[in-house]
């Protein structure tokens, strides 16, 4: 996820975007955030649940996983949308 997101920032920065593009960019990395948040309350409502330290493990791991990956699909979009 770091490279995808790197790659990303080095489009915006280089210039090679317009402005609308940047806040397009902006604006989906801000639901991107947000969607990161609601797994993080998420997460801690699960563990917190959880019966035992491994499903509490499991439930963080498993969330946490899934945010990631929805985020790196993210940054992959924006980039390929800026190269294209």
């Amino acid at each position: 996820m770091y490279w995808s997101l790197d790659a990303l920032s080095n489009l915006i920065l280089s210039g090679g975007a317009s402005e609308e593009q940047i806040a397009e960019v902006n604006a989906k990395l801000a639901e991107a955030q947000q969607q990161c948040y609601d797994a993080f309350a998420e997460m801690q409502a699960a563990v917190s649940e959880a019966a035992d330290e491994a499903a509490a493990q499991e439930a963080a791991t498993s969330i946490s996983e899934e945010a990631a990956a929805n985020v790196h699909a993210v940054a992959v979009e924006l980039v390929n949308g800026l190269t294209a």
